[in-house]
C-alpha cells in the first residue's frame, strides 16, 4: 500500500472517530440535562407532598396500591394526580 493511499485512509478513520466522539458527547450532554430534569422534578414532587390534602395523599395511595406492582412500570412519580398538586407548589 502507497504512503499516500495510508495517508488518506488514516484521514479518513480519524473523521470517522471524531464524528463518533462528537456523537457520543453530545449524547452525555443530553443524558446529563435529561437527569437534571428529572431531579428537579423529583424537587419539587417532594415539596408538593408536602402540601397534599388528605383526600390526595387518599387518591395516591389508592392509584400505589393498584398500578405499583414492582416491575418497574410505574413509579409514585408517575401518578396523574401530581399536575394539580405541582402547580400549586409552583405558587
Amino acid at each position: 500500500m502507497s504512503v499516500g493511499k495510508l495517508v488518506k485512509e488514516n484521514a479518513m478513520k480519524r473523521d470517522i472517530f471524531s464524528e463518533l466522539i462528537e456523537g457520543f458527547d453530545a449524547l452525555a450532554s443530553e443524558g446529563r440535562r435529561q437527569v437534571a430534569g428529572r431531579l428537579a422534578q423529583y424537587e419539587l414532587i417532594i415539596k408538593a407532598a408536602e402540601m397534599m390534602t388528605e383526600a390526595e395523599k387518599r387518591a395516591l395511595q389508592e392509584w400505589e396500591s393498584t398500578n405499583i406492582t414492582g416491575d418497574g412500570e410505574f413509579a409514585t412519580s408517575d401518578w396523574p394526580g401530581w399536575a394539580s398538586v405541582l402547580d400549586r407548589a409552583r405558587h
